[in-house]
């Protein structure tokens, strides 16, 4: 079972089956709890950030903590922008299934790529951080001087944050 199919379909919860919540309402509410899942993950990474930076590596660095760290960032990042993508989807499922105010679909699609920018400049921070501490690589750095044009793949797009900055 997906984030997706738990949103949209709110009577998945028994103890919300028997409200008199509407449909919307139970999926705004489900909606709104995964955004706050969203909100803990950024502020776990900026916690994570602050015990691992601003002090500098010695060199005698322990190869073994900057793989971890490197290992850490890949894989809690990619975990984050798949969720971050999933609820951009179910928002827009949600716009076109149930009658609700533009403001409200608006307003969870900006909290979600403002998270979003967040995880991005934290992740960009510690990469920064580990490759001007060490003379190992990270996995970003090849990719990054391979095609450093493509940032398509770290930055939030929607058709509406063209509007908001």
């Amino acid at each position: 079972m997906n984030i997706a199919s738990l949103i949209i379909e709110p009577s998945l919860f028994p103890h919300m089956s028997h409200s008199t919540l509407s449909s919307s309402d139970r999926s705004f509410i489900e909606f709104t709890r995964c955004l706050y899942k969203v909100k803990s993950v950024v502020q776990e990474l900026q916690a994570f950030e602050k015990s691992v930076g601003p002090t500098p590596f010695g060199k005698e660095q322990n190869h073994d903590f900057i793989q971890h760290v490197n290992l850490y960032l890949e894989e809690s990042f990619q975990k984050f922008n798949h969720m971050c993508k999933v609820l951009l989807i179910v928002l827009t499922k949600l716009e076109s299934n149930h009658p609700v105010r533009r403001e409200r679909i608006d307003s969870f699609r900006q909290e979600i790529i403002y998270e979003w920018r967040k995880a991005i400049t934290v992740r960009q921070d510690l990469v920064i951080l580990l490759e001007t501490n060490t003379i190992i690589p990270s996995p970003y750095s090849m990719a990054d001087s391979d095609n450093e044009s493509d940032t398509s793949t770290l930055e939030p797009t929607t058709s509406s944050d063209s509007s908001s900055s």
